[in-house]
Parts: structure tokens; C-alpha cells; sequence
């Protein structure tokens, strides 16, 4: 069995994730954190916001809500996750 896990904040992770669930047949599952991201935190141009500080950090880990269950089901799992500085959306 196959696990899609994506943790996406403008939606481009998410639709790499989608892409990924239709060509595996594989579940999807987002990772959602306790703290939601705002449009405040990945305005790149602001050297104290959210995103920034956490690429700055080598032990920045957002705190996650639930987890997945039964993970020892899945063969394979892909893991998707935000690259900062990517401006626009995937088409």
C-alpha cells in the first residue's frame, strides 16, 4: 500500500500530492500544523516573518495536529512538504 502525505501551505505541495495519490492508487493524508501559516508568515519580504525565522533555524519543527494511523500498512510513502521562496502556483 502506498501513503501520500503532503504538508502544503499555498496549495502547489498539495497538487504534487494529488498527482502522486491518482499514479500510485496510494491514500492521501495531509499534515496539518497546530498553527496555521498566514499569508503574515511567508511574506518572504519581512525578515522576521514565520517562514524566514524557520529557514534560519536548523531545529524549527512546526508542532503537527494527529498522526497517521496504522503507518505500518504502507510499503511506501511519499512525503511532500513547503520549499520557502517559491513565489505563484503550480498551473
Amino acid at each position: 500500500m502506498v501513503g501520500v502525505c503532503h504538508f502544503s501551505v499555498t496549495g502547489n505541495t498539495k497538487k504534487v500530492a494529488k498527482s502522486i495519490k491518482k499514479a500510485t492508487g496510494g491514500k492521501l493524508y495531509r499534515i496539518t500544523p497546530k498553527v496555521p501559516y498566514t499569508d503574515a508568515d511567508i511574506s518572504y519580504e519581512v525578515d522576521d516573518c514565520r517562514a524566514n525565522k524557520e529557514q534560519r533555524s536548523s531545529t524549527a519543527r512546526p508542532k503537527i495536529k494527529g498522526k497517521v494511523k496504522n503507518i505500518d500498512q504502507y510499503d511506501v510513502i511519499f512525503v511532500g512538504y513547503p520549499i520557502w521562496w517559491a513565489k505563484g502556483k503550480v498551473n
